[in-house]
């Protein structure tokens, strides 16, 4: 099923120090909200998410300070486009048609 790999590849796409709050679907856009120990852990979480063939332009749309959560926290909320990878085979065969 598609939707545990989509699970499956956020949870790998999360680094060390980032707790993800709440996950909202629509379409193919994901809304995510979360905390994270710094803001180069929201930047690596993003980065990961890029890199995914599973998703696709990760668009940071705020960021806050959380002192309540660490010296350093911060609160996030961005979006990430859902984009299954493309298969070279099937792709060939498409072509060859």
């Amino acid at each position: 099923p598609v939707i545990v790999r989509y699970f499956d590849e956020l949870a790998r796409a999360i680094p060390d120090g980032v707790w993800i709050t709440a996950v909202d679907r629509k379409g193919n856009t994901l809304t995510i909200d979360g905390v994270a120990e710094s803001y180069n852990r929201v930047a690596s979480f993003m980065r990961n998410l890029e890199a995914s063939d599973w998703y696709a332009s990760p668009n940071l749309s705020s960021v806050q300070a959380a002192p309540d959560q660490g010296e350093d926290a911060s609160t996030f909320k961005m979006t990430v486009e859902t984009s299954a990878p493309v298969d070279p085979a099937a792709e060939a065969a498409k072509a060859a048609q």
